[in-house]
This record gives structure tokens, sequence and C-alpha cells, in this order.
């Protein structure tokens, strides 16, 4: 567990531009986009669905406006094969919550499942049974869940690690869910969505300092930066593995690793 907590930390840090290669679907809630189900996500709704609208250029559902009414977007399937690393990233205001109501869900056909739903200022784990996490209420936050491994997850609450748990396995296939996301006890909620990406990494491999899958002369460059400057390295490529460019594996990036990475880039 430790590994797996100092690995995932290193993907949550910094800027995620790297990580935009590697979104296979997303929501980016503008106007001009239209309604998720206008970019390839389908509605499942109960009781006629929630209003939606859009404000200031993000997408609110309110449920407790149409009488408990409520709807969530579900994208099938979900992870794509053979990757090893997933990643979900979405930034989220919750203004109302009646009992639990708005959150998001993944189901990896090959592993496990977890289910975030939030209460009014916890989130709840579904999976787990449990709360994991509080966040305040009424203002956005930037969230991310990542696993390297299908079996365990971490949660990440404006680039912070909040909690590291491990998915159940259910019975489904695979799926990625956002929205209103209970349906029973009164669940309501207004809950404002900024955007929903899910994503996935190529697996690490030595030499592949800019995470594009191959080692190649694109690398030179993000090496130097990873050698003479790590923690801009880092913020750089902030969704790559931290072993692709500790080319010995002797827990460092520094001169030790230059004629490893040669042999690794002309062989």
């Amino acid at each position: 567990m430790p590994r797996i907590r100092a690995l995932l930390t290193v993907l949550a840090v910094g800027p995620l531009s790297t990580w935009a290669d590697y979104w296979w679907i997303s929501y980016e809630a503008e106007p001009a986009h239209g309604y998720p189900e206008e970019c390839g996500w389908q509605r499942i709704v109960h009781g006629g669905g929630a209003e939606r609208y859009f404000e200031e250029g993000a997408l609110v559902i309110d449920s407790p406006s149409t009488s408990v009414c409520d709807s969530y977007y579900q994208y099938m399937p979900g992870l794509p094969q053979g990757q090893d690393t997933f990643r979900a990233e979405w930034r989220l205001r919750v203004d109302d919550v009646i009992y639990e109501d708005p959150g998001i869900a993944v189901s990896f056909s090959a592993g496990g499942a977890v289910i975030l739903i939030y209460a009014i200022d916890q989130i709840y784990s579904e999976c787990e049974c449990q709360y994991v996490a509080e966040f305040a209420p009424g203002v956005y936050h930037e969230y991310a869940l990542t696993s390297s491994d299908m079996l365990t997850y971490a949660l990440f609450i404006d680039g912070a690690l909040a909690y590291v748990g491990e998915l159940v396995v259910f019975p489904h296939s695979s799926w990625v869910q956002w929205g209103d996301l209970a349906t029973g006890a009164g669940a309501a909620s207004v809950s404002t969505w900024d955007y929903a990406r899910f994503g996935v990494l190529p697996a690490p491999q030595p030499g592949d300092v800019n995470c594009d899958g191959t080692v190649d002369f694109r690398d030179i460059n993000p090496f130097v930066q990873a050698l003479t400057d790590g923690e801009a390295y880092q913020n750089m490529y902030s969704g790559c593995w931290p072993e692709n460019a500790d080319i010995n594996s002797d827990g460092s990036v520094d001169f030790g690793d230059i004629n490893p990475f040669i042999e690794v880039l002309t062989s």
C-alpha cells in the first residue's frame, strides 16, 4: 500500500495537461457543447428526469425543483482494454443535498467498482459502506480518482490525497457514470458540474519519459528536464510514471541514468 500511495500521489501533482491525450471520454460543460447526451453519453432518468440548465458555463442538475426526479449519465463500454492506469477527474459544486445523491461511479469488467456519493459535506463510498472524505459545500472542488491496478484507488480533492480505498467486485460490465446517482429514500440535490473526464495512461516503460507510449527522441528533452529540474518535470508531466525517468531503478533520477537512457533510446 505505501508504494501504491506514493505512485498515485505523484500522478496527482501539478497541472494535468499531459492527460489531455488520454481522455477517451469526457464532458466539458459549456452550452456550446450541449447536454451530455449530445456528446456521446447515455442519459438515464427516473421520474421524468431532473431539471437541467447552464449557469456560467457549467451544467446544473436540480432534482429538488422537479419533485425528486433524478438523472445521470452513463458511458459503456468503460475502460479500454490493455491499459493499466485509470484516472477520472471532475470539477463539482454541491449546493444542496437531501440524504445522499450526486456522485460518480466507475466499474471495471476485469476488476472492481467504486461508487462515490455526495452528502452535503461528506463523500460516501457505496461499495465500502462508509464515509471516506469531507469537503466544503457551495464552492467548486477539483476531484480526481486514480487506480493503477483496478483493485485499489486513491481519491484526491484539490490536489491533496483524501482517501485510499479498495474497489469492490460487482457483477457488472465496464462503465462510467456521473450525475444524480441515488434514487431512493427521497434523495435529491442541486449539483453543478464543470467537467467530467475519464482517461487511461500507458503502463510504466523505462525511457518513455513523456509517457506517450513509445521511447524515441521526443523523450530526450523531458529526460534532461527530469535530470536537472525534477519539480519542473513533475509539473509539466504530472500524469507520467516516475519510474520512467529512473532508468537504472535505483530510486532517483541522476547522472547514473544517462547511459541506461541512451541504451534504451538506441536499442
